[in-house]
Formats: C-alpha cells, structure tokens, sequence
C-alpha cells in the first residue's frame, strides 16, 4: 500500500476520478485536490490559490509517489513545479498518458471534452454586455453572438470578396466571445480609456483561450486558438469582416434600446465606426445606414447631433477619458 498524491490542472476533473478509482482499486490511499475550480468554473481568488498550491506540496510530502494528470501531454506551470518538488525528494512519477489506454476510452474522453465546452458556453447565457434590448433587459453575450452569426449569412452575398468562407467566419465569430465565458465582457470604451482595463482584459483573454484550447484539445483546440488570434489581427479578409459584424451589431442593439441606457461616450461611438468597415464598399454602405438610425434616435431624444460630431472630430469624450 502507498500513499500517492495526484497532481494535475483541474480542468481534468474526470480523469483526475478516473485516476483515482483505478489507484484506489490497486490498494493505494490517494490525496487528490479539494475541488475543481476549473472544471465547476469556481471564481477562486489569488491568495486561495496560494493556499491551495502550498497544500498540495504537503500532500506531496506525506506520499510516496505521485500521478501526473497529463491529458494530450499537458503538463501546466503548477503541475512542473510539483514534479520538480517530487523529483527533489526521489520519489517516483507515474503519468496518465502512460498507465491509461486513452486510444480505448477515446470516444469517452471527446464526449467529456464536447459536454465540458459546452458547460462552459452556458455562462454566455447569463454574461451581461453593456446594451439593452428593446423590451428594458439587458442584452447577454450569447444574445449578441447568435445575431453577428445572423449577420455574417445575411451579407455573404454582397461583399466584394465573394469568395468568403463562411464556415471559417462563424467559427470566428462564436470562438472570439466564447472566451468571455472566463474572462467576462469589458466595454469598448472600458478597454478603450483606460490602459491598467486594457492590458487586464488582454491578459485575462489570453488566459481563456489558453485554457480552451486545452479543454477541447487536439486539432479543433489548436484551431480555435489560431481562430482567436486572427481574429485579433484583423488582417485576413474573415477577421476584417467578423470585427466588422461585431461593431455593427452592437450599434444596432443601441439604436434599438431605450435612449435613457445610453452613456454620453455611446453618442460619440455613434460616429467612430468607419475605421471597421473601410475595407469594403458593402460594409459602408451597411454602417451609413446604422448610423443614420443612430442620428434620428439622439435628434427625436433632443440631442444637438452636429455638435456631437464636432465633439468627435476634436476627440471630445474619448480624449477627456484618456487624459490624451
């Protein structure tokens, strides 16, 4: 009988289980992690993280080896750091990768992957954006996503580049606010006017789509990964497009909403929207009309609309927001 810690990123919760019944059946007391903030989607903070880390290499002292939880090979920051404690004291290392036939559960594991994802996508239900719909409730980010999606079917036919791939566009659009399942929506102009919002919101993204790609593994994670930053970039002609959607339709959720949910910087966004959609005649044609509905709504609302077009040439709002 031996005492074995098991060690690995939380997002594996089944196969931490799996693990541990097998271990367990062998004779073995096992010491696995307190829960599973990863895999339950559990907001833990950073001083509970440290406390949870510092435990865990007491698990490793009282053992006699330890099992690592290596699913398709990864091994995450905290995991190295308890091997390399484990090596130090001598004690041996058993991986997962090699003890399980994962060949044999394979449909078993994709299964877990596909229900995980989509456990994950729930959150995009009940995730807030910063619009309102036309009846008075605020708008969720699955709300947004579903009509970019719409959007993208809608204009295929008139763009310049007739040859768009659909397929690539909408697995563009859905993957890039699938992220924010974990890292939350930021307004434009949050990310915007303020550099500390910014550089957290990028790292928190970062972060997220590290950990898809990890969850949904092999070449559909290595795919959705390369979808995101491309996305980024905006320079394939599908990003410029998907960026494009994605801006529009947010306008067009304002000028649906109640004029009273609109914060004074909204009205200068109004006008902000050329550098998306420069790119194609179509694009312009669609952002003139948006923007035009925009205009009426603040004129009927009793702004004075030319002047805040002045205001946005001379940086108005976005530059008092960014001390530039």
């Amino acid at each position: 009988m031996k005492i074995i810690t098991l060690c690995g990123s939380t997002r594996f919760k089944k196969q931490f289980e799996q693990a541990d019944r097998f271990l367990t059946k062998q004779g073995n007391i096992i010491l696995s992690v307190g829960f599973f903030e990863k895999s339950d989607y559990e907001e833990i903070t950073v001083e509970e993280t440290e406390q949870l880390g510092k435990l865990h290499f007491k698990k490793i002292d009282m053992s006699d080896e330890i099992f690592v939880i290596n699913v398709n090979g990864y091994i995450g920051e905290s995991t190295s750091k308890e091997i390399a404690y484990a090596k130090k004291k001598g004690l041996r290392i058993r991986y997962f990768s090699e003890e399980f036939d994962t060949d044999a559960g394979h449909f078993d594991l994709d299964i877990t992957r596909i229900l995980d994802v989509l456990k994950l996508a729930e959150k995009l239900k009940y995730e807030l954006r910063h619009s309102w719909l036309s009846n008075g409730r605020q708008e969720s980010v699955a709300e947004h996503t579903w009509r970019v999606s719409l959007m993208a079917i809608l204009i295929s036919p008139y763009l310049k580049m007739k040859s768009v791939n659909m397929e690539k566009l909408l697995k563009m659009i859905i993957i890039h606010d699938l992220i924010e399942a974990e890292a939350g929506d930021v307004p434009a102009f949050d990310a915007l006017n303020k550099e500390e919002i910014r550089a957290l919101k990028l790292q928190k993204e970062k972060a997220a789509i590290e950990n898809l790609k990890t969850l949904i593994g092999g070449t559909v994670g290595e795919e959705i990964y390369q979808l995101f930053f491309e996305f980024e970039e905006k320079q394939t002609f599908e990003a410029k497009v998907a960026n494009a959607l994605d801006k529009l339709e947010a306008q067009i959720q304002h000028n649906e909403a109640d004029i009273t949910t609109w914060i004074e910087i909204e009205q200068d966004m109004c006008f902000l929207m050329d550098k998306h959609v420069s790119f194609d005649t179509f694009f312009l044609e669609l952002k003139n009309a948006i923007e035009h509905h925009a205009q009426q709504k603040l004129a009927e609302a009793g702004f004075n609309v030319e002047e805040i077009k002045t205001r946005v040439k001379s940086g108005g709002l976005m530059k008092e927001a960014t001390g530039k």
